[in-house]
């Protein structure tokens, strides 16, 4: 295998600063030997070059139930779970499975059926 380190430092007569690291270890991993690159793999790679790697499923809009709206805008506003299962007579379990299920928090425009709740939505 090639050394790309040595070789820098052999043509430049200097160590790389970080940046020239991080673009001698992408060389790297592009050309590396004994691992075949599928199609699919070197798109997500060249995609998260492209725009960063932003991580997360990505949202859709959708509708949410009465409870979800009120624990949406509970979170939104800052308040804990524990104390959002309590304010709407709630069991925490309930309160944690429609927070995973519904992606909370979400903004408004991801919300199809929004409306404004007791406790108002703040953004």
């Amino acid at each position: 295998m090639k050394n790309y380190l040595l070789e820098f430092i052999q043509d430049n007569k200097r160590k790389p600063s970080q940046e020239e690291i991080g673009a001698l270890m992408v060389l790297v991993a592009k050309n590396e030997p004994g691992r075949r690159k599928t199609d699919g793999y070197m798109e997500r790679f060249n995609l998260a070059q492209r725009k960063g790697s932003l991580g997360g499923r990505q949202k859709f809009p959708i509708n949410l139930s009465e409870n979800a709206l009120k624990v949406n805008d509970l979170l939104k506003k800052g308040v804990d779970p524990n104390t959002i299962a309590k304010i709407l007579d709630l069991k925490l379990t309930s309160v944690r499975s429609i927070t995973s299920k519904n992606s909370l928090p979400r903004p408004k425009e991801m919300i199809l059926n929004y409306k404004v709740t007791k406790w108002g939505f703040q953004e």
